[in-house]
């Protein structure tokens, strides 16, 4: 009854216009009650992912009132679920504003989920003899649920001076998956307990006028964890009795960031400066579970986090003739990282990563004769990596040109490319790390995708058509390829022992839509559209190539009419949507490649159909029916398991379930009435 009985208290702020605005004020609102019944035989968390759709009393309210300079406003949507929202606000116009927001967050991973031990939601996990048949497991839910409310003040007392200050607290809780182990002798998925608490407190003090804006601002926030490490008992039965693994989770931290924005307006040539700069720093303090240390005393005993980041930017956007407009900006970052080293052993220190990027480019547009626009621009990025020594710095440069076209009435056609070339410096010594003699075996080059060398060219065609002025058609096709460089070229020749890259990513996406305008106020539209992705990558390990090519299609396409009735008293409503991915890898060895299965398979249907009935000019009632259907397909779940002990493999597995089963079929109905005034 608790939910039932907030969504009445919400909505009696409705008489708020009364007691906080005379006869004189302009106060418009509404709110819309009603009641949800939901079939899900699957109870599914997939389904209700980031959403509560569980049987329940709904509510919405909506609130704007004026009078003079004074205006004052209140949002709530989804009352009384795991998923609502509110929002209030007010203020006078030019002198003060404020707003104060509550927002719930969900996020379910699986529902009834299986584990053989006791203490979800804490940090110590374990069990009681021998290790539980899968049929005495417990079972739980993987779900996180996020608080978050706060409020803003901001002051200007009819001056070009203003001063905002806003204050915001994060609060997070429940269980997610985590696998646990070292895969020797076992690994085991377990519920991560979630207690995050995170406080914000953010301040802005500027000058604000017709040609300058100058403004400091500042933000300190404070990340606590109620859990700073997770532990589980042994499972496998090779170990001593009582053995705990243990897992750091995510540790207490505190960030400050300070900066500074000017904006300079009308200046010669039309032109604008804005211009930007920042300072921040994230540290933490860590200490190593000592029964880690216990039989590992050369590890490090202590962390200490440090890590800050310097922001520089700057744009000027001029028009410095008819017809014609250019924009110049340049950015700059640098991320140093001035934490403790981290050491395994005496001869096992962790590098520390940081890097900076440098950021510059120009575009111009240009209004060419007959209804022609064109525009063209060139891009500039050099990143500088410490301790990524498989790509120590690469380069970017990128050239883009559009061209769009309307002189036809009823048509526009826009045509666009872009071509990226990235280059990159490899510190080989540091890749290499050469042994005397070298090791062949250690010298795995590791070509990530997100840095290696390549080529990228993307066309884009765009044809917007209005045949008749009841009919609006939209067609857009786009092909992108990414050639990456070869093992051969992106390393130095004969050193390299073993390569892992990605040679080529080529895609390709057609999208369609339409809006059909019929008699009688009758609306059609709907959409179609087809992608697909082909990715080819390499492993080499001394003789032995590996060739894995991964290929995806996707299609979805829908409908939505609208049809009134009783002389636009009632109007029907229905909406349908139809997803599709059909995903595969192909795997082997010296170019003989094996089917491997099924890859992230979906299908996904949806209809929603409403009936919506104008009682009066202020009343609506609603009638409406949503079924969704949803089926997936991967070979990682094909045969799935809980434990793997009895097929005799090593190491053994123990899994939780989660992820393993999110098909669903849902059929939902509901009324909701609509009063507005």
């Amino acid at each position: 009854m608790k939910k039932q009985y907030l969504v009445v208290a919400v909505l009696s702020t409705l008489l708020l216009p009364n007691v906080c605005f005379t006869a004189e004020a302009d106060v418009s609102g509404g709110v819309k009650l009603g009641a949800r019944v939901v079939d899900d035989s699957d109870e599914s968390a997939k389904y209700q992912e980031y959403r509560d759709l569980d049987d329940d009393i709904l509510g919405k309210i909506w609130l704007d009132a004026f009078k003079g300079s004074y205006f004052f406003g209140l949002k709530g949507k989804n009352i009384g679920l795991d998923d609502q929202s509110y929002k209030l606000f007010g203020g006078k116009y030019g002198q003060f504003k404020y707003n104060f927001e509550y927002d719930e967050t969900l996020h379910n991973y699986a529902f009834d989920a299986k584990t053989p031990y006791y203490g979800v939601g804490h940090d110590t996990l374990t069990y009681s003899g021998a290790v539980p048949a899968v049929a005495n497991w417990t079972d739980f839910d993987f779900s996180v649920e996020r608080k978050k409310y706060g409020g803003e003040l901001e002051i200007s007392l009819g001056s070009p001076f203003y001063f905002n200050i806003g204050v915001e607290r994060q609060e997070t809780n429940g269980v997610r998956p985590l696998v646990l182990g070292n895969f020797f002798p076992d690994a085991v998925e377990i519920p991560e307990p979630i207690d995050h608490t995170t406080d914000n407190f953010s301040i802005r003090a500027g000058y604000s006028s017709e040609n300058y804006l100058v403004e400091i601002y500042g933000l300190l926030s404070s990340f606590d964890n109620e859990n700073s490490y997770v532990s589980r008992e042994d499972l496998s039965g090779f170990l001593p009795p009582d053995t705990m693994y243990f897992a750091g989770l995510a540790p207490d931290n505190d960030y400050e960031k300070l900066g500074l924005k000017f904006a300079w307006k009308h200046l010669p040539f039309n032109s604008a400066l804005a211009a930007g700069a920042s300072y921040s720093t994230l540290e933490n303090d860590l200490k190593i579970n000592p029964e880690l240390l216990v039989a590992n005393p050369a590890y490090t005993q202590t962390f200490s986090g440090d890590i800050s980041y310097t922001n520089l930017s700057t744009t000027l956007s001029s028009r410095p003739a008819k017809g014609l407009n250019t924009k110049f900006y340049f950015r700059y970052l640098d991320k140093e990282n001035d934490a403790s080293a981290v050491s395994t052993n005496s001869d096992n220190t962790y590098e520390k990563f940081e890097y900076d990027k440098t950021n510059a480019g120009v575009e111009v547009g240009y209004r060419l004769p007959k209804k022609t626009k064109l525009t063209a621009g060139y891009d500039y990025a050099d990143t500088n990596r410490n301790d990524r020594p498989e790509f120590a710095g690469t380069t970017d440069n990128s050239f883009s040109v559009n061209i769009r076209n309307s002189l036809l009435e009823f048509m526009s056609v826009k045509l666009q490319y872009q071509h990226l070339n990235r280059d990159y410096d490899t510190d080989s010594a540091d890749l290499l790390n050469l042994d005397d003699p070298p090791d062949p075996n250690s010298d795995i080059s590791v070509s990530d995708f997100d840095v290696n060398g390549k080529d990228m060219d993307e066309v884009k065609i765009g044809v917007e058509i209005y045949p008749t002025d009841n009919f609006d058609l939209g067609l857009e096709y786009t092909y992108t390829s990414n050639d990456y460089d070869t093992p051969d070229e992106a390393q130095p020749d004969g050193e390299i022992a073993g390569v892992r890259a990605r040679e080529k990513d080529d895609r390709n996406a057609f999208y369609l839509d339409f809006l059909w305008r019929l008699p009688r106020q009758i609306r059609l539209s709907g959409f179609a559209g087809y992608e697909d992705r082909e990715v080819e990558s390499q492993i080499q390990n001394g003789a032995s190539p590996y060739t894995q090519d991964v290929e995806d299609d996707f299609w979805t396409y829908g409908l939505t009419g609208k049809m009134p009735f009783l002389n636009n008293r009632l109007d029907l409503i229905v909406d349908w949507e139809y997803q599709k991915s059909d995903g595969e890898s192909d795997f082997g060895i010296d170019s003989t490649l094996v089917d491997i299965g099924s890859v992230s398979d979906y299908t996904l249907q949806r209809l929603k159909a409403k009936v919506v009935y104008a009682f009066t000019d202020q009343m609506d009632i609603m009638i409406g029916y949503q079924y969704e259907k949803y089926k997936y397909k991967d070979f990682a779940y094909e045969g799935f398991m809980y434990d793997t002990t009895s097929l005799g493999i090593f190491p053994t597995l123990f899994f939780s379930g989660a992820y393993a089963d999110p098909d669903y079929e849902t059929n939902l109905g509901y009324v909701m009435v609509k009063y507005t005034f």
